[in-house]
C-alpha cells in the first residue's frame, strides 16, 4: 500500500473542488500506480494501491472518490470483483481499465459496474482526462450533510447539531466525527483515524486519538443524552445512533 500523502489545493485538477481526494488502483503489477505517481498534478493525492487478493470490499471506505480496476475479462474473478465492489459501493465511481477491444466486452464490464472503461494500451493524458472526469461526478455524489439518530453534520457549512443544539468543533474533531459518521455502525480503527486526519503512519506512537475522541464526547454527548460513540476495545471506535454507556 502506498504512503498516505497530504494534498494541496494548489496541486489539484482543474475543475476538481474537493480538498482532499484519495483514489484506490486494483492492478496486479503497479503500473498505474507508477503512472498515476508520476503526473504532476496528483503529486499529492491519496493514493492506495492493492492487488485483487488483498481487496476487502467491506473495508473499501466511503473516503474513496474512484476506483481504478484493472481487470482481465476473460478472468472470472475480476468480474466477479468488479461486481462485488459495485455492489458494497453502489455510487463509487470505477474506471476498468482492459485488454480486450471487444465491445461486448466493453458492453458487459459497463453493465457489471463500471462507470466507463480504457482499454489498454491508452495515452497518458486520456486517462487522466478520464479520471479527473470521474472525480468531478464523485464530488457532485458525495452528500453535503450526515445525520445519524439525531445528530447532524453539514459539510458545506462546517455545522454540526443535536438535538436543536449547535456544536462547536475544531477542524481535526470535525474531521473525526465526519469519518464516524460517513461509516456509522462500522468500526474504525485508530491508525485508520491517524491516517484520515494527521496523516500518521499506524504505529505512531501517541494517545492523541483517545484526546480527540474525549474531547467530541464532551460536546456531542450531554448527560441527559444517549451516548453515541462507543469503544470498540483493541479494535477502535463505532459511532451509533444510541446505546447505553
Amino acid at each position: 500500500m502506498t504512503q498516505f500523502r497530504e494534498l494541496s489545493n494548489e496541486h489539484l485538477p482543474s475543475g476538481i473542488l474537493h480538498p482532499r481526494h484519495c483514489i484506490l488502483v486494483i492492478e496486479a503489477g503497479q503500473t498505474i500506480l507508477t503512472l498515476l505517481e508520476s503526473e504532476p498534478n496528483y503529486a499529492n493525492f491519496i493514493i492506495d494501491s492493492l492487488s485483487a487478493s488483498e481487496v476487502e470490499l467491506r473495508n473499501v471506505h466511503g473516503r474513496y472518490n474512484v476506483v481504478i480496476l484493472d481487470v482481465d475479462i476473460h478472468h472470472q474473478n475480476g468480474v466477479s470483483l468488479l461486481r462485488q465492489l459495485r455492489h458494497y459501493r453502489p455510487v463509487l465511481p470505477i474506471l476498468v481499465l482492459t485488454a480486450s477491444t471487444a465491445i461486448d466486452d466493453k458492453v458487459e464490464l459497463l453493465k457489471t459496474g463500471a462507470d466507463d472503461c480504457l482499454t489498454k494500451p491508452f495515452a497518458s493524458i486520456e486517462f487522466i482526462a478520464r479520471i479527473d472526469l470521474l472525480l468531478r461526478r464523485s464530488w457532485s455524489v458525495i452528500p453535503r450533510s450526515l445525520k445519524v439518530g439525531e445528530l447532524t453534520l453539514s459539510r458545506t457549512e462546517r455545522h454540526v447539531q443535536r438535538n436543536q443544539r449547535s456544536i462547536r468543533l475544531t477542524p481535526r474533531e470535525f474531521a473525526i466525527l465526519d469519518l464516524l459518521m460517513q461509516n456509522a455502525g462500522q468500526t474504525i480503527s485508530k491508525a485508520t483515524i491517524l491516517r484520515e486526519v494527521w496523516n500518521l503512519p499506524p504505529q505512531t506512537p501517541t494517545n492523541i486519538v483517545e484526546v480527540y475522541v474525549n474531547y467530541i464526547r464532551d460536546k456531542v454527548e450531554s448527560p441527559e443524552e444517549p451516548k453515541l460513540i462507543r469503544t470498540i476495545r483493541g479494535a477502535g471506535y463505532q459511532l451509533v445512533h444510541a446505546y447505553a454507556g
